[in-house]
């Protein structure tokens, strides 16, 4: 398998529903992960674009040092989320 086709074989992440203190609660929430190639290692500087599926907005993130993203103050939705980076096969993950 070459560079150019390699998959990244798990995106992962989280969605977490963040409410405040007991005196400020909020609805939003926020979709967090880490990205890695097939073999387990960490891929820094991949583009992560999340869609709101149900309104069409959409948001870029970009990987860390750590592999890691977060995307903050997010409306409760159905998102897609497409990792991308050169060399690679993109990912798409639904719901």
């Amino acid at each position: 398998m070459t560079a150019m086709t390699r998959p990244l074989a798990r995106v992962s992440f989280g969605l977490f529903l963040l409410a405040g203190s007991m005196l400020a609660q909020s609805t939003l929430g926020t979709i967090l992960g880490t990205v890695t190639d097939p073999s387990g290692a960490i891929v820094v500087g991949a583009t992560v674009q999340i869609t709101n599926v149900d309104e069409g907005s959409s948001y870029t993130a970009t990987t860390d040092v750590h592999g890691d993203y977060t995307q903050v103050n997010l409306k409760p939705a159905h998102y897609k989320i497409e990792v991308t980076q050169p060399g690679f096969q993109s990912e798409t993950v639904r719901n």
